[in-house]
């Protein structure tokens, strides 16, 4: 099933606009290391990361791929690890959802 930016609720996408924030800024923060890693990491972590993350932030309506759907459930489950709030956790849940 097609999974679409508009899919999701302006509060929605703030939630994952910031978790994949967080998650490109782990990944850029050793500059050195993320230089010197392979182009297939690159490819297999980092742009998917970021297309997802600038789709999210555009208005118009965008297609997200498989890569980024994994991606995103991956952050997400993250996040509902480290997160302690029994709100947070449900909506966060409710985005996972969503994304599978």
């Amino acid at each position: 099933m097609k999974l679409f930016t508009t899919d999701f609720s302006e509060r929605e996408k703030r939630i994952l606009i910031t978790i994949l924030k967080e998650r490109i800024d782990l990944i850029t923060e050793d500059e050195n290391y993320f230089f010197k890693s392979t182009e297939s990491h690159k490819n297999f972590e980092y742009k998917p990361l970021l297309s997802a993350y600038l789709k999210l932030e555009d208005f118009d309506s965008k297609i997200i791929l498989e890569k980024e759907k994994i991606l995103m459930i991956s952050c997400v489950n993250d996040n509902i690890n480290s997160n302690k709030k029994v709100g947070i956790v449900e909506e966060l849940i409710q985005i996972k959802n969503k994304i599978k």
